[in-house]
């Protein structure tokens, strides 16, 4: 009954951290660059401060910008994301038609 409990008391900090994590991020995205690494990996948290502020991208993991579905939402959500892209990923077909969409 006991690890029980731990294993409960473990995820609901963990979920109570993610939170925290997120509406930081929400508020100023550049609070990503203090963040822990496995919440500058997390997705849905590198979103949220590519919404507040491009200028976070350069702090999401490594793991995330080698993925192309990545830059898909980033550049969005931002079209100026792109400028933090590696070559190969701004002359991407997708990505190029993308910014051209979400480009006034």
């Amino acid at each position: 009954m006991l690890g029980r409990k731990i294993i409960v008391t473990k995820a609901l900090t963990d979920r109570g951290e993610w939170n925290f994590a997120f509406n930081q991020v929400s508020q100023d995205g550049l609070a990503l660059e203090h963040l822990e690494a496995k919440y500058q990996d997390d997705e849905d948290i590198v979103l949220a401060a590519i919404q507040k502020d491009v200028e976070a991208v350069p702090y999401s993991s490594e793991r995330l910008q080698a993925r192309l579905d990545f830059w898909k939402k980033a550049v969005q959500i931002d079209p100026a994301a792109a400028k933090f892209a590696p070559k190969e990923v701004q002359e991407n077909e997708e990505i190029v038609a993308i910014i051209e969409a979400n480009t006034p």
